[in-house]
């Protein structure tokens, strides 16, 4: 979602009916008692806060920090906003642009069609009470005339269109507050005063007029009135029900997807911004609870993956990042850390960081390809920049306006004044009739109105033209020239032709054709493009007061499958990098932060040159990981956290998935528990109709899984090696493979691994090949995970009551985890001496796996 910058200069200013950020927190701040009442009364906030004293306090601090931390409840539902940006934008385009000079025009001109068909019902009536009267000249035609002007002058005034193009042209400062109908009477009394002393209309005629009039305004102004609704309606506001009404069965479709991208939005405003980040950091802030079972009044929320703001919480690399960003005015950095540590979900969320609280940041976020193709990428990237800019500035997406065609504006009023104007010359023919004969005895009037017909439509297509381009800034027209050059290919073609006819049948005919091709930029031209274009938007950014960033990411580069072309793709478009008030931030893998951490033993890398620092993006501590979870109002004792951050080795996408495993084993358990009627009471339990699941009950399952899981990856992979000692080493993977678990049995598989040595030929002693050395490394490693396993079983599984408390190292066997796959004896060192500080059998490193 992309927020206007209400710091910018006049030229700056969208349109009103664009949303801003202002006005979005009015809209919020405005509905935050309907919020709050929505939050806390769904079930599982009741499940979380279930006494009354509670609740009510845990309210009124929410209700506190709202007016806070606003901006952070519009972030949180974000994507739903977008959502309905974008429904807003079809919705716009479908009923036609509103607000704009050509627009109001048009809604002018047909409102003044109502007043002078009005206005002709008028000079109808008169025209029929001269001929009553006798008096047919054209004293009555110009008093008609005359009285439709004042009509419509006096009824465009009050209109919104009317006065919004006197107010922009500064004629009027404010809008009149006189009623529609109230000129409309006022008019008509002008000219009724003023038709008697002219036509000599006795009473009879009068109420003739007045009669016509009536039926008339009743009949043709209100309907015609009501089909321009939109001039007393506006874009502004966020709710659907304020949108003029929809004008075609197209635009009433575009209205219905906006009213339910509406629906979601409020409704993600209540679970993600109130619920799960006002209300989860109020519920783990609390002192955790150190219980090792649930029961059934848990609440089970749905887990979803990391994908919104609101479930993101603040760690060490979220908070250097914020002060990098808002130290420096232009910095290249990187972010480095594992697959699944929440690289992509930084990086979605640095645009949120603002230098100071000041402007909303221009973001652009993009991934780089999995092949090395540095120009398409940087394509994209111009042309994210190019969208991210026009979306800015108009608040919709740049595609073409589904305009409406002229005709079906001026059919209806054209009607009317067609129908309007045949009535009036039947019944006043003799009239025109003479007029034209006096207008076609002096041509000059014939000149001189179409000279003012010529004048008049010449400025009405001068504004229609400029209706979309000249109200936008420079900037974002040179955004949409870019676009257009690098989506499309662009062809000029000039031709000459030369016929000669002759009489009879000879005839000559010559042409000449000239066409040319735009020949693709190549890439030095485009980094040269892309960078003075980021210079533009930089400098016109810092022209205003408190202006934002320009905040650039590039995700996924780890991903690349070769090292070598991650570094050679990274060195081709660091040319774009190092420009004022612009940002970039790109997440990188592990080696590339060794090697940048390197750069004073070495020779400078591709990395090392590049960024202007690497941002290491650690696992998440156990309190991170309990806030994660209570941001999706999963308040679990201190043991289940522990043993899900330790499972996780405290990455936040495995964090969820485990927690999503433990709730469905709990569920699962709890209704064992209702079919066989059983109940668990500890001595200090409540009523007997409770159900508790233990953690050793729990722990047990989930250990199981993950031991299966991996165990059927070691077996997997070591099937497909060809050495003397798979045969044995798949054996004793597969003995691991048990059910239910058992810490002694891991144990014992430990002490005993295959010796790879023994099952090589004599003659062959010297010879090693490439899959024994694999399949001895697979055997040490899935050795170091059994003991780790092992260790879980003796903790969480234990049958005697295990201690949890605020002395429990909650790190170290997460730590431990952490170092499996990548140094297995510093696993096993860091196992061994917390089971050594927990009087734990320790297991000997030694091993006979060595080829």
């Amino acid at each position: 979602m992309v927020y206007t910058d209400m710091n910018a200069g006049p030229s700056k200013m969208p349109d009103n009916w664009v949303h801003d950020r202002i006005g979005v927190q009015r809209y919020v701040l405005g509905i935050r008692a309907e919020l709050l009442q929505r939050a806390f009364d769904g079930p599982d906030v009741l499940d979380v806060l279930p006494a009354e004293a509670e609740r009510t306090e845990v309210r009124e601090q929410v209700e506190r920090q709202i007016p806070q931390r606003i901006d952070e409840i519009i972030q949180a539902a974000s994507v739903a906003r977008a959502r309905l940006d974008g429904a807003k934008a079809a919705a716009v385009q479908e009923n036609g642009r509103p607000d704009s000079r050509a627009d109001g025009l048009i809604r002018a001109s047909r409102l003044m069609a109502v007043t002078v068909t009005a206005g002709m019902s008028a000079l109808a009536a008169l025209g029929y009470a001269s001929a009553l009267d006798g008096s047919t000249d054209l004293v009555a035609f110009e008093i008609g005339v005359l009285g439709s002007l004042v009509i419509a002058l006096i009824t465009l005034l009050p209109s919104r269109a009317g006065t919004h193009i006197l107010i922009r042209g500064g004629a009027l400062r404010t809008p009149p507050r006189a009623s529609t109908w109230l000129p409309i009477i006022v008019g008509l009394l002008i000219t009724l005063a003023m038709a008697p002393a002219t036509s000599a209309a006795g009473w009879t005629e009068i109420s003739a007029i007045v009669g016509a009039v009536v039926v008339a305004a009743l009949t043709i102004a209100r309907p015609l009135a009501r089909a321009v609704q939109g001039v007393d309606t506006t874009w502004s506001s966020d709710d659907p029900d304020d949108w003029p009404r929809p004008r075609s069965a197209a635009a009433d479709r575009a209205r219905q997807s906006a009213v339910r991208a509406h629906h979601e939005w409020i409704t993600a405003l209540v679970e993600l911004g109130i619920r799960r980040l006002l209300i989860g950091d109020e519920l783990a802030s609390r002192q955790p609870s150190f219980v090792a079972w649930l029961t059934n009044s848990q609440a089970t929320p749905i887990l979803g993956e990391i994908t919104e703001p609101a479930q993101l919480v603040s760690t060490e690399a979220s908070q250097r990042l914020a002060v990098a960003l808002n130290r420096t005015n232009a910095a290249s950095i990187g972010l480095s850390g594992p697959r699944g540590v929440g690289k992509s979900a930084l990086l979605k969320r640095a645009s949120d960081f603002r230098p100071g609280g000041g402007a909303q940041n221009l973001s652009v976020m993009v991934s780089a390809p999995t092949t090395y193709q540095p120009r398409e990428f940087l394509i994209d990237l111009f042309s994210q920049a190019c969208v991210s800019v026009i979306t800015n500035a108009t608040g919709t997406l740049p595609v073409p306006a589904a305009r409406r065609p002229w005709w079906r504006y001026a059919l209806p009023p054209g009607l009317v004044a067609t129908g309007a104007l045949l009535v009036v010359g039947a019944v006043t023919w003799p009239l025109p009739q003479r007029l034209a004969q006096s207008v076609w005895e002096q041509p000059r009037w014939i000149v001189i109105t179409t000279g003012l017909l010529l004048v008049v439509s010449g400025a009405i297509l001068n504004v229609v033209h400029a209706r979309s381009r000249g109200t936008e800034p420079g900037i974002v027209l040179e955004a949409r020239e870019h676009l257009r050059r690098l989506r499309f290919l662009q062809t000029d073609v000039v031709e000459w032709n030369g016929v000669i006819k002759p009489p009879a049948w000879v005839e000559a005919s010559r042409k000449h054709s000239h066409q040319f091709a735009q020949q693709a930029r190549t890439y030095p031209e485009l980094v040269r493009e892309f960078r003075l274009f980021i210079e533009r938007i930089s400098l016109e950014r810092r022209a205003g007061e408190s202006a934002g960033s320009i905040i650039i990411g590039i995700d996924e580069l780890d991903k690349i499958s070769s090292p070598d072309e991650a570094e050679r793709f990274l060195n081709d478009i660091k040319g774009v990098f190092g420009i004022t008030n612009a940002h970039y931030i790109v997440s990188i893998s592990e080696d590339a932060l060794a090697a940048f951490d390197r750069r004073a033993f070495a020779l400078r890398t591709a990395f090392d040159s590049a960024f202007d620092m690497v941002i290491a993006v650690p696992r998440m501590t156990a309190g991170e990981v309990r806030r994660l979870l209570a941001r999706r109002l999963l308040v679990l004792p201190e043991p289940f956290v522990i043993l899900c951050h330790s499972l996780a080795a405290g990455l936040p996408r495995d964090v969820i998935r485990i927690a999503r495993n433990l709730l469905d084993t709990y569920q699962a358990a709890l209704d064992r528990l209702g079919r066989e009627q059983r109940t668990r009471i500890a001595p200090d339990a409540g009523p007997a109709t409770e159900l508790r699941v233990s953690l050793a009950e729990l722990a047990a399952a989930l250990i199981q899984n993950d031991l299966h899981a991996n165990t059927d990856g070691q077996i997997a992979g070591l099937s497909r090696l060809h050495c003397t000692g798979s045969d044995a080493a798949l054996s004793w993977v597969g003995d691991a493979r048990i059910t239910p678990v058992n810490a002694a049995v891991l144990l014992r598989l430990c002490a005993t691994p295959p010796n790879l040595d023994n099952d090589r030929p004599a003659a062959d002693s010297t010879v090693v090949d490439a899959d024994t050395i694999t399949a001895a490394r697979m055997v040490r490693q899935h050795r170091a995970y059994l003991y780790y396993v092992a260790t879980l079983i003796d903790v969480f599984c234990a049958d005697e009551a295990w201690t949890f408390g605020t002395d429990f190292p909650t790190e170290d066997l997460a730590r431990a985890r952490s170092h499996l796959a990548v140094d297995h004896h510093r696993s096993w060192t860091m196992i061994d001496a917390f089971r050594s500080r927990w009087g734990l059998e320790l297991v000997s490193d030694s091993s006979p796996t060595q080829p």
